[in-house]
């Protein structure tokens, strides 16, 4: 069948294998295959062959092209001899003047090879020996008299009788054993006394420090970084630091605000659902503040956990005496909360003061990093030692720090002068400048001088602070007995404050801090550390403006800016509640809808 679709198409047909499509047009033809194609159209019984003799006379076998296992066996024995020959090579497969050549190094290799025995290293009585050693520690066993059937390994050595005190094994063996672990009569002592005394013969050898990163983490013994011990946690590990919210019915909160808190108190409403990830999301955030009111760390409250230094989940506090207090509302009980509060969105966060309103809001969802991943801190290392000046830029490259390097005062007095032009430019002349200044102590000491001329100068108080760390190399038996001698502080012990006891005196007296050489990760973690306490003491810490939405920090913010609103009296209408809980970033934050969870 054949159909002309147009005057320059016709479409041709005969069965599904035989499909086509031409186009012819101004000299120009082509042909197109339509047809369906297979691998294959006959079947294996078509070209099968019928057996005639033997025992499965009468049945098809198909003819396929295969090859037996005898023949894969053979061709596999071919292909590894090929492989012999070209890694050790005989004679017997070579020709011509090559085959002489391999012959006359086989004769002298194999005669060799046979004439040349290597004797058994340990000798003949090194079995007797380990049979002594090993019968020597093990424990003789007293016979109860009661034993029936064959004795089986070491059993007929080392039994003996208490009546008859008949040992049927040797003890001089045994007394190469220390004797606080055996018994008079030769016998073994029991685990307590086993343990006390390996543990008296192995007492913990004195530390002069924690252990850092990985090392004993799992241990019993040894005190982690920056842990405080307590009864639940005599390690110190560190904890989450969360503590688990108390939840107040929806209809309850009145009473609760009216009687239970304190008018002194700014009572945290944080308003959550069970079932949505980001309000669990948002929970773990509030539960992380909530173990810091408890601790003491946001007021100077009286609690039990300040008297006893203990932190996370082993603390017991007094949370009606603190400044602040955290409840938790689950939103889907009732829709009385959203239709009150005029709630948009989840999570949502309503703060109380003397039973009055004074914030609602989102505080912007879940968190989202808008800032990049490095250190905020620029730092400034001045080391005129090149292999120093290696492993220095190393750390701080894995640390993900900003830094300019340099060899003497008068290069760190440039970078100053670039680094506060640029700040000048940018329109913050007060953010510009270093934070941190590492010192060597390879430095002779007007450099030290000029440098402390240029960064501790008093000249001009609205100048940022920078904090002036040394570098201290300590080697030998003096070295390590000027680091034993130093008081070490931070989570991970990595700084000191005593620079007088590692540092000379000119140097000791520019800094603020002293590490060891070469610098190491766990000391910039604490150096990190210290700069973000300083910046928060002064008002901020850069890491607050790297994440948009609800963090830590945002939380503890918004709870002292409505701390404040309280103390001024500036409270939210009922009219205009609603206006707080929608005023969410929805380019950046994360919100659930309530149209949508409730």
């Amino acid at each position: 069948m054949t159909i002309t679709l147009n005057g320059c198409l016709s479409f041709t047909f005969a069965d599904r294998f035989n499909i086509a499509v031409k186009f012819v047009c101004e000299g120009a033809a082509r042909d197109f295959d339509l047809s369906l194609k297979l691998r294959r159209r006959d079947s294996y019984l078509e070209n099968a062959t019928r057996t005639k003799y033997g025992a499965n006379r009468g049945k098809l076998v198909p003819n396929i092209e295969y090859t037996t296992l005898v023949q894969r066996h053979g061709e596999a024995n071919e292909a590894m001899k090929m492989k012999r020959n070209k890694l050790n090579p005989k004679s017997q497969d070579l020709t011509g003047e090559v085959k002489r050549v391999v012959s006359e190094l086989e004769n002298g290799f194999d005669r060799y090879s046979d004439e040349h025995k290597s004797p058994t290293v340990f000798g003949s009585e090194w079995k007797g020996k380990a049979l002594t050693n090993t019968r020597g520690e093990i424990p003789p066993i007293a016979l109860t008299g009661h034993e029936t059937g064959p004795v089986a390994g070491f059993g007929s050595t080392i039994y003996f009788d208490h009546e008859t005190k008949d040992k049927k094994t040797d003890m001089s063996a045994t007394s190469r054993l220390p004797p606080m672990l055996m018994k008079a009569n030769g016998t073994w002592n029991g685990d307590v006394e086993l343990r006390s005394a390996i543990m008296q013969a192995n007492p913990l050898l004195p530390r002069s420090g924690v252990l850092c990163d990985a090392s004993g983490r799992y241990s019993e013994d040894i005190m982690v970084p920056g842990g405080l011990p307590h009864a639940s946690n005599p390690t110190g590990m560190r904890e989450s630091g969360r503590s688990t919210l108390r939840v107040i019915p929806a209809k309850d909160l009145d009473r609760f605000l009216r009687e239970e808190a304190s008018p002194s108190q700014l009572v945290i409403v944080a308003c959550l659902r069970e079932d949505d990830p980001l309000c669990r999301k948002a929970e773990m955030v509030v539960e992380q503040v909530h173990g810091a009111i408890l601790r003491g760390e946001l007021d100077n409250a009286d609690t039990d956990l300040a008297a006893t230094g203990a932190s996370g989940a082993g603390a017991t506090a007094n949370a009606d005496n603190s400044q602040y207090r955290i409840i938790k509302v689950a939103m889907s009980e009732s829709r009385f909360m959203a239709e009150q509060y005029k709630i948009r969105s989840l999570p949502a966060f309503l703060m109380f003061s003397q039973s009055k309103l004074v914030y609602a809001g989102a505080l912007g969802g879940t968190a989202v990093r808008v800032a990049p991943e490095v250190k905020p801190w620029r730092v400034l290392c001045v080391e005129p030692n090149f292999r120093d000046q290696m492993s220095t830029e190393k750390m701080l490259r894995k640390h993900k720090y900003h830094w300019d390097l340099c060899m003497n005062a008068a290069q760190a007095a440039q970078h100053k002068q670039r680094a506060n032009e640029a700040a000048v430019r940018s329109g913050e002349p007060t953010a510009g400048g270093y934070d941190l200044v590492l010192l060597s102590d390879s430095l002779p000491s007007d450099e030290v001088a000029m440098i402390e001329r240029n960064f501790k100068s008093m000249a001009n108080p609205s100048s940022k602070r920078v904090l002036i760390c040394g570098f201290a190399s300590v080697t030998g038996e003096t070295g390590a007995a000027k680091v034993l001698a130093s008081r070490w502080s931070g989570r991970k012990k990595g700084i000191t404050f005593d620079a007088d006891v590692l540092l000379e005196p000119r140097l000791a007296s520019v800094v603020d801090v002293a590490v060891t050489k070469p610098l190491k990760g766990t000391a910039l973690e604490d150096l990190a550390e210290h700069l973000d306490q300083q910046a928060r003491a002064a008002g901020g810490s850069p890491y607050d403006q790297h994440y948009k939405g609800l963090t830590k920090g945002g939380l503890v913010a918004q709870m002292a800016a409505a701390a404040e609103n309280a103390r001024r009296g500036q409270y939210i209408a009922d009219g205009a509640v609603g206006d707080g809980s929608d005023r969410v970033n929805k380019a950046t934050a994360k919100i659930s809808h309530l149209i949508r969870t409730v």
